[in-house]
C-alpha cells in the first residue's frame, strides 16, 4: 500500500515538473510573428539604398513612408571662384546614413521620392564665419534628362531656401539641374553648380 502511494506521488511530481518546464520554455520563446517583424525591420534599417524613411510598426506590420529630402550646401568661401567650385561646394543629404550621403557638386546624386519635396539651403564651411549664403534658384538644365521636379518655389519666410515638389508618379532616369547660390559678403558673389536628382523606389 505504501509503495503504491509513493509511486502515485512520484508520478504526480514528475507530471508537475514537466508542465512547469513547458511553461517556462513557452514564456521565453518569441512568437513567430515577432521574430519575422525583427528580421524585416533589420532589413529595412540596413538597406543602404533607402534613406529619409519614416518607419512605423502597427499590428506587427512595418510601414515604410518616404520623407521629404533636405540638401545642405556646405561651402568653403575661402578663395572660391568659378574654376574651383567642384572642390569648394560640398553637398550633404540630411538624414542620409549611407556612404553616399555627401559629395562635391560635380555629378553628386540625391535620391527623392514621388509626391514628396526636396529643399536646398547653404551654410559656410567655417562655423565661425559671419557670412551668410542664400540659395537663390534651382532650374533644370537644357540637357536635363528625366523630369522629376514639377514645381520650384521659395516659401514665404524662408529666405535663402528653395523647395521643389516631386512628381506624383514614378520617373525613371536622372535629372540634371543647377543650383544658384549667393555668398553675402561686402561685394556679394553668385555661383552656379550642377548636381543630379534620381527618383528612389
Amino acid at each position: 500500500m505504501k509503495t503504491t502511494t509513493l509511486l502515485k506521488r512520484t508520478i504526480r511530481t514528475a507530471s508537475f515538473l514537466t508542465i512547469l518546464l513547458v511553461l517556462i520554455s513557452f514564456k521565453h520563446e518569441k512568437p513567430k510573428s515577432q521574430n519575422s517583424l525583427e528580421i524585416s525591420k533589420d532589413l529595412v534599417l540596413n538597406n543602404v539604398n533607402d534613406y529619409n524613411l519614416a518607419i512605423t510598426v502597427k499590428n506587427n506590420t512595418i510601414e515604410v513612408e518616404r520623407k521629404d529630402v533636405q540638401v545642405v550646401l556646405v561651402i568653403d568661401t575661402d578663395g572660391i571662384n568659378n574654376s574651383n567650385l567642384d572642390s569648394k561646394v560640398l553637398f550633404v543629404n540630411v538624414g542620409d546614413t549611407t556612404e553616399n550621403r555627401s559629395g562635391y557638386s560635380k555629378n553628386f546624386l540625391t535620391k527623392v521620392y514621388k509626391n514628396k519635396k526636396i529643399q536646398w539651403s547653404a551654410v559656410p564651411q567655417d562655423e565661425n564665419s559671419s557670412l551668410t549664403i542664400d540659395v537663390l534658384a534651382i532650374f533644370r538644365k537644357e540637357d536635363a534628362g528625366a523630369e522629376i521636379m514639377e514645381d520650384i518655389y521659395i516659401e514665404e519666410g524662408k529666405k535663402g531656401v528653395v523647395t521643389a515638389k516631386i512628381k506624383n508618379k514614378k520617373v525613371v532616369g536622372i535629372e540634371n539641374y543647377s543650383v544658384v547660390f549667393r555668398i553675402n559678403e561686402e561685394i556679394p558673389r553668385t555661383f552656379t553648380v550642377d548636381p543630379k536628382l534620381q527618383m528612389g523606389p
